[in-house]
């Protein structure tokens, strides 16, 4: 079947003056040599070029090296190339805008460069943190993230499992593990590389980056100690390994002072600002706020919460802190901007999210025996709310550049 061109129509012999389309990708090769122009339905073959896109063939002609060289340089991997060289071939691919055709990369490295996402909501501040950082260092190193919110759902996380699964990906992120699918999730890791975040699942065979919330704990309750405080109540969310854990920290710091652990001052409650409030009107109705030895300082197992306990201390006509000095967890964007400005255990969320990239990026290089769990200490940052710092407000104003609520000119 011959290929003819008339006045720019690329036709096919099939006798129906109907061109061939697939005559032209037959012959695409012959026709980019000879750099000639043809219509192909009312488009130009440049247009079409244009829409294949620069390849490293384009990228190999112009810095006049091979194929091999540039997919080399490209991927950075193979043998050595040298550094002038790799300008050349760097140098070519930025002038013809080069951008990599990620499917057909996949195909040759039998990689998706897609990393799937597990999370119960995208929306919870400190969770939001962590997919930032997750998301920065992903596309640092190539991928592409598919992410998938489960709104706590059983059946819709096991579908998401299933599905990411199909998909051939190169990697997962769990964000946090929970029980629900703790089966379809051991048959997946054995599959695809696995990474944990915020929490862990013991028998989960996956590596973890997670918090220590036990010394989180411990730093929070001995802070409130060191001030003085003696009868220390703890808002525990209960459930989560993670609110244990805290919970286990404040018992250490405790007794560790010599201080009696007393059960009625472990308020059972939960992460959320409602929580807090109403965790605070049960300590007052039960006569813990009042008497001859009130409670004195509260220790949150979360910053909403604290922040909820805040407002509920304050609605009972209770001071912060003079009358109460309170601690979250977390270290939320929020908790420096509140009335009471809050002292906390800070997570690191957007370094968290960029170590799991980084570790998993390690496991699908095929280097998991270089890869340990990480469990990262906590910091406490000390503000207003447990009344460690009389003058913060003060400071606070000079590091932002306002004095007397003008701003300051900055003259460095």
């Amino acid at each position: 079947m011959p290929l003819e061109s008339t006045h720019g129509l690329v036709r096919g012999g099939n006798g129906n003056g109907f061109p061939l389309i697939f005559n032209f990708f037959i012959f695409k090769e012959e026709i980019f040599k000879k750099g000639r122009k043809y219509t192909i339905n009312r488009k130009t073959f440049n247009q079409a070029r244009e829409r294949i896109g620069v390849t490293i063939k384009d990228i190999a002609a112009k810095a006049g090296v091979s194929t091999c060289t540039v997919s080399r340089v490209l991927n950075n991997r193979g043998k050595k190339v040298s550094e002038e060289t790799r300008r050349r071939v760097l140098e070519a691919a930025k002038e013809l805008d080069y951008k990599p055709n990620l499917i057909a990369r996949g195909l040759v490295q039998r990689r998706t460069w897609q990393i799937g996402l597990i999370v119960p909501s995208q929306q919870h501040p400190l969770m939001s943190l962590i997919i930032e950082g997750l998301h920065i260092s992903a596309q640092e190193l190539g991928y592409s993230i598919i992410s998938c919110a489960t709104g706590g759902n059983k059946e819709r996380e096991a579908k998401y499992f299933n599905d990411l699964q199909t998909r051939g990906l190169d990697g997962l992120v769990w964000l946090p593990p929970n029980r629900r699918n703790l089966e379809v999730a051991k048959q997946l890791v054995k599959k695809v590389p696995t990474i944990q975040g915020f929490r862990k699942l013991a028998e989960l065979d996956a590596p973890y980056v997670i918090l220590d919330n036990v010394r989180g704990g411990y730093k929070a309750t001995k802070h409130l100690i060191d001030l003085g405080h003696k009868r220390i109540a703890h808002f525990h969310a209960g459930g989560g390994e993670e609110a244990q854990e805290r919970c286990l920290g404040y018992r250490q710091a405790l007794e560790e002072a010599g201080l009696p652990v007393e059960k009625k001052l472990i308020i059972p409650t939960g992460f959320g600002w409602s929580f807090g409030y109403k965790a605070a009107l049960i300590m007052h109705r039960e006569g813990l706020l009042s008497g001859s030895n009130p409670v004195t300082a509260c220790f949150a197992c979360g910053d909403m919460t604290a922040w909820g306990a805040i407002q509920g201390f304050r609605s009972l006509g209770l001071r912060v802190p003079e009358d109460v000095a309170v601690v979250g967890f977390d270290g939320l964007p929020f908790s420096d901007d509140m009335e009471v400005p809050l002292t906390t255990i800070a997570q690191p969320g957007i370094e968290i999210g960029r170590l799991i990239a980084r570790y998993l990026h390690q496991m699908i290089e095929g280097k998991k025996e270089g890869v340990n769990s990480l469990i990262l200490d906590p910091q406490l940052i000390v503000r207003a709310s447990c009344g460690a710092e009389k003058d913060y407000f003060e400071k606070k104003l000079l590091r932002e550049g306002v004095k007397g609520g003008e701003m300051v000119e900055d003259r460095s």
